[in-house]
């Protein structure tokens, strides 16, 4: 009777250290995701400095989050540590080649570097893999802006605008250009 009490003892114990393991990685990835709003949080609120401690945690205990690496690539893009962002893009599209959003920071980086032919190839392909992303023809139209290519231009803002009418960025970005070839009107 005793040797029956101890084994389900044991059985009880084992299932609730199980089911304790289960809360341990539930809690683990909850705060996993709690790190990455916040990050994604201070980016927005233009803290890039304060969102890399949590992005780099995040990686370390998970180096295949894409969302994360992808973030902190443009984190550091936009810190102008360049070959760093670099590196996060290509990890990114290593382990996913379709991933519109690094081909699309990879795009803007080599604009940033006036690597302009590159800029296009990325801006292009992350507008055929993410067709309904209107920051993407935005910034595929930018890339045409800064190469003075103004009528591709136009027409990319244009269709950054019939997918997002609210865009503002490409607004401001299609002003400029048809100020570029002298359409004021």
């Amino acid at each position: 009777m005793k040797r029956l009490l101890l084994i389900l003892s044991v059985l009880s114990l084992t299932v609730a250290c199980g089911g304790v393991q289960k809360q341990h990685r539930n809690i683990k990835k909850a705060g996993e995701q709690l790190r990455f709003e916040l990050a994604q949080m201070y980016v927005d609120k233009d803290a890039k400095q304060q969102a890399i401690p949590l992005l780099r945690r995040i990686l370390a205990e998970k180096p295949d989050n894409l969302q994360a690496r992808i973030l902190y690539g443009q984190v550091l893009r936009d810190l102008g540590l360049y070959a760093q962002a670099r590196a996060q893009f290509r990890n990114v599209l290593e382990r996913q080649p379709k991933a519109a959003e690094a081909h699309a920071g990879l795009g803007i980086l080599h604009d940033l570097q006036r690597n302009f032919d590159d800029a296009k190839t990325h801006h292009h392909k992350a507008v055929s893999l993410a067709p309904n992303r209107a920051d993407f023809y935005n910034n595929l139209g930018f890339s045409y802006f800064l190469t003075r290519q103004f009528k591709d231009a136009i027409r990319h803002y244009q269709q950054a605008l019939a997918l997002d009418p609210g865009l503002s960025l490409a607004y401001n970005n299609l002003g400029f250009a048809y100020g570029a070839i002298g359409a004021y009107e």
